[in-house]
């Protein structure tokens, strides 16, 4: 079961958190706690650095107390470029390059079976678990995560990079209360700590969800998918982690939530100072939120650029064709509209 992947227990290894917002903001692509450098090494698919992104940001700004300091040299988080082997079938990854800055959305693009969630899993150095093998590198700030042992790797993940992948049903434990999963969790990074039930109750009410006893004295079975999802995403950061990898974090979802959830995502990065990896095969909801979009092909990356040039200056041909393919409602010549029509608030029920 994925909750003993991360060896944090029974408990849910995902660690994460979410907090509930009605209304879809108009979203600030380049906020002001944004700390990415104004030129970002880039890599095409060979793993060879050669693209480079363009971008205005204020390198002078100063975090808020929420927010972590961004020094310079600080400033990359996650750099990664790995190639990944399963028994049968060789190279699922080849020379997949990924850079994540501090304060930094990043949307991994992607048709089903491309390899994005063995992305997740490699960065993470879990794909072993599924017979893989890892090559290359997965620099974390400044140490490769491929060079240390598990135990060294347990001080890592669910503390600075948290996890959530996409089936909150199968990542839960579905025989123990979630007040057994958000202490094992705690206590996994915290062993002398019984904070456990005041951050969790705290994580839980910033999601909008009913933060009481009765919540926690439930199961996963007991939950709807989507107040299930809220759960793994308030265990995925309940240690406010730098980095949050979430696979697939939508797509079980209704577009309402999914609304929620991307405004989540913002708000994570604004009161937190917290980067996100978003793995998702849904461009537009990438493109709502995210600084760059990489995306993936058959377990190469075939381009990257900046979100908000996504619809109107993508180059590569299956790029082209994933943009093409997505639905447009009658009368809506332009994605940009449908992306438009996304950040507008909603109305209230009629």
């Amino acid at each position: 079961m994925w909750t003993h992947l991360l060896q944090l227990g029974p408990a849910a290894s995902l660690l994460s958190l979410k907090f509930l917002d009605r209304l879809l903001t108009r979203a600030a692509r380049k906020p002001s706690h944004d700390r990415v450098p104004s030129r970002i090494p880039l890599t095409n698919a060979r793993g060879s650095e050669g693209w480079f992104l363009s971008r205005d940001h204020n390198a002078g700004h100063q975090t808020s107390e929420a927010g972590r300091p961004g020094a310079a040299e600080d400033a990359m988080l996650l750099d990664a470029c790995i190639t990944v082997d399963y028994p049968g079938r060789p190279s699922a990854l080849r020379g997949v390059a990924l850079a994540v800055c501090d304060g930094e959305i990043v949307g991994l693009a992607g048709e089903s079976g491309s390899g994005k969630s063995t992305v997740a899993l490699a960065l993470m150095s879990l794909a072993a678990r599924r017979g893989g093998s890892v090559h290359g590198r997965v620099l974390w700030r400044g140490t490769d995560l491929l060079t240390l042992g598990e135990r060294e790797l347990r001080r890592i993940r669910g503390r600075e990079i948290g996890l959530m992948l996409q089936n909150p049903m199968a990542a839960l434990n579905p025989q123990l209360r979630l007040a057994t999963q958000f202490r094992e969790a705690w206590r996994a990074h915290a062993p002398s700590s019984n904070a456990w039930r005041e951050r969790a109750l705290d994580t839980l009410a910033r999601l909008g969800l009913p933060a009481g006893e009765a919540l926690l004295s439930c199961v996963p079975g007991e939950l709807s998918v989507g107040m299930a999802q809220r759960v793994l995403l308030a265990l995925a950061i309940l240690h406010r982690p730098r980095l949050l990898i979430a696979d697939e974090p939508t797509s079980a979802l209704d577009v309402i939530t999914q609304s929620e959830m991307l405004a989540l995502f913002r708000r994570l990065r604004s009161e937190f100072g917290m980067s996100l990896l978003i793995i998702s095969h849904d461009l537009l909801a990438l493109a709502s939120v995210c600084d760059r979009i990489t995306v993936l092909r058959a377990g190469e990356v075939v381009e990257a650029l900046a979100a908000d040039e996504l619809f109107s200056g993508a180059k590569n041909d299956y790029t082209r064709r994933l943009i093409a393919a997505l639905p447009r409602p009658p009368g809506m010549a332009s994605i940009g509209q449908c992306c438009e029509l996304s950040h507008a608030p909603l109305g209230k029920p009629g």
